[in-house]
């Protein structure tokens, strides 16, 4: 029975640690609405751990008052049998109820694993809509009446038919993202100068490279 007690401390006190290193670890969730659900999931879920732990810091001090009174009466020739058998059942059903507790607490650190999961993947999905929205924010700072200097700031050049006066871009970030661009010529020749002004520019689109 001592020894079931020690397991119970031990128990506590893990689960204690527990709370601590996932409290360290929870992660913010920019978009409101999951944010607001999972943090009220993770904050639920952290008050039943710490209301299981409490229940089982309160059986383990009953078990233990149970076996001080029983070594007690042991200790008596006189003894009342009828209370000993008492003590024994009240020791066994604290046993039970702790080893229900326990499965009880293993079951909430899987649930709170599950929230720590999806809150990763929820992260790294809204990291990649974040790149895609800068993508197109930049693609759009170039307008009609700049130069062709300014456009290769933020695109390349790509593969295919072109001339003086128009050319397809491809966005430097991303090869996949491109825009139609037409430019009126500064001054004589056929080459491409960098003082070229831009007539006008489609909006970004998607396209599979052009590598001839």
């Amino acid at each position: 029975m001592k020894k079931f007690a020690k397991k119970t401390i031990v128990l506590g006190i893990s689960v204690a640690l527990f709370l601590v290193i996932a409290g360290c670890q929870e992660q913010n969730i920019s978009n409101p609405k999951q944010s607001r659900l999972v943090a009220a999931q993770n904050i639920q879920l952290k008050k039943d751990l710490v209301k299981k732990d409490k229940t089982i810091l309160k059986s383990q001090q009953q078990l233990e008052k149970c076996l001080n009174e029983k070594e007690a009466l042991q200790s008596k020739p006189d003894s009342d049998d009828s209370l000993t058998k008492f003590l024994f059942e009240e020791t066994v059903r604290l046993q039970h109820e702790n080893e229900e507790l326990k499965l009880q607490i293993d079951e909430l650190k899987k649930n709170l694993e599950g929230l720590k999961e999806v809150n990763t993947k929820q992260q790294s999905s809204l990291n990649y809509t974040d790149w895609i929205s800068e993508c197109i924010k930049r693609s759009q700072t170039i307008q009609s009446g700049m130069t062709r200097g300014e456009l290769l700031k933020v695109f390349t050049i790509e593969g295919g038919l072109s001339g003086r006066t128009s050319r397809r871009y491809v966005y430097k970030g991303c090869p996949y993202i491109k825009v139609d661009v037409y430019f009126r010529a500064v001054g004589d020749g056929r080459d491409e100068m960098s003082d070229d002004v831009i007539t006008e520019i489609s909006k970004p689109f998607l396209e599979w490279s052009i590598t001839d």
